[in-house]
């Protein structure tokens, strides 16, 4: 969301009422799907999900927490610290130096999608060992940092000034319930996928293993990846719509002054 923020330039007066409404929509939600965790047995069977693929998962997770795990180090630490500062700032380096496109690829933009690739390189390299040693706590850190500063940001007074951004989040959301619930229930899909699946469009990296965690506490690791999936495809996305409603607006405006 910052990303996109940044990319099309919006300024903090019209930013703030989104973050409200992220809070109050998307949280309220997320605090449905957790009070749901109760009954998902209940309403697997209900819905005759096919569970054994995830039952033999979360054994197997268990298994590789209990006897790779380690506690964390001060070399270790550094490491991550180290990699993520150091890989942050040269992709952020490396985002001035490609071009503008448009009004919404902007030079930060770069930096962000770029970052999201390097993160998403390093998965696949030796590097991805420092999640047994802590990494994920120590990320959760940082994004907790992240979340409360642009929290900060925020003003309720500004959603009685914008009383309709609340009412098409409300809508934006029940879209997104209908067609989960469409899918869960054509693919016979466990209730934890639906939750984790929810909150990897609608919450992200940070909200989305606290869901999976509640559901199944050895499967918090298939919520990281959802909400990294999230970002991964959302952010782009969001960039090509904003790309597009750019478009639009300049013919409009165009079509109107003649």
């Amino acid at each position: 969301m910052i990303a996109i923020k940044e990319g099309v330039g919006a300024p903090d007066d019209i930013f703030a009422p989104m973050i409200i409404v992220d809070s109050v929509v998307g949280y309220g939600w997320m605090s449905i799907i957790i009070l749901l965790s109760g009954h998902q047995n209940r309403i697997d069977r209900r819905h005759r999900a096919r569970r054994e693929e995830l039952d033999r998962l979360n054994v197997r997770l268990l298994k590789v927490r209990k006897e790779k795990a380690r506690p964390i180090t001060l070399p270790a630490f550094a490491t991550m610290l180290g990699v993520g500062l150091v890989g942050s700032w040269l992709c952020m380096r490396g985002g001035e130096l490609l071009p503008q496109v448009g009004s919404v690829l902007s030079h930060f933009t770069w930096g962000i999608l770029l970052v999201v690739a390097f993160g998403l390189g390093l998965s696949f390299t030796p590097i991805r060992r420092l999640d047994h040693r802590g990494a994920t706590p120590v990320a959760y850190g940082g994004l907790y940092l992240m979340v409360a500063t642009m929290g900060a940001g925020g003003n309720l007074a500004a959603i009685a000034e914008a009383p309709f951004v609340l009412a098409v989040g409300a809508v934006w959301i029940g879209i997104h319930v209908a067609c989960l619930y469409v899918a869960m229930r054509l693919l016979r899909a466990p209730l934890f996928l639906f939750a984790t699946g929810s909150m990897g469009n609608v919450g992200g990296v940070i909200s989305t293993p606290v869901v999976a965690g509640v559901f199944q506490p050895a499967l918090a690791a298939v919520g990281v990846l959802m909400g990294v999936l999230g970002n991964l495809v959302g952010t782009p996305l969001g960039l090509l719509c904003a790309q597009l409603m750019a478009w639009v607006a300049r013919a409009y405006h165009g079509a109107a002054s003649l």
